[in-house]
């Protein structure tokens, strides 16, 4: 079975409460635990709409000129590899990632720099953020949006 463990960090523990925390389950975790459940749990109706939200947020990290917020960057390719093990994103996730590698591979080296410029690559930045757009339209397209 699978196991869930969650660590909070807070400088005031008695700040946090139990009951104000709450867990969604996506993808086919979401509709096993619907099914499966003695109590049913109502599965995210639209995980694809986190995806693309996750998604916009990694266009938000670059700049049309070339620049990159990094840490920005970096969070949201964290974040977005996790869909590369959810059937219906993996196709697209995995291909934005090898898309990405250039500007992961910079921005790790980056990592604490908010701005870097990629203008002296802007050739394969102007590629990324096509495939970027692309793969948000498809997202959209999916969604019926």
């Amino acid at each position: 079975g699978n196991q869930l463990a969650l660590w909070l960090e807070h400088d005031n523990p008695a700040q946090i409460a139990v009951e104000s925390v709450s867990v969604a389950l996506l993808g086919d975790a979401a509709i096993d635990a619907e099914e499966r459940t003695p109590t049913p749990v109502p599965a995210q109706q639209q995980p694809l709409q986190l995806f693309l939200q996750d998604l916009q947020a990694l266009r938000a990290s670059a700049q049309a000129s070339g620049e990159v917020n990094c840490v920005a960057f970096n969070a949201q390719i964290e974040v977005l590899s996790l869909y590369s093990q959810w059937e219906a994103t993996a196709p697209l996730s995995r291909n934005l990632l090898e898309s990405s590698a250039i500007l992961i591979s910079r921005c790790q080296s980056a990592s604490e720099e908010e701005s870097v410029s990629f203008q002296d690559i802007i050739t394969d930045f102007l590629d990324w953020e096509a495939i970027l757009e692309e793969t948000i339209q498809d997202v959209q397209g999916m969604l019926g949006e």
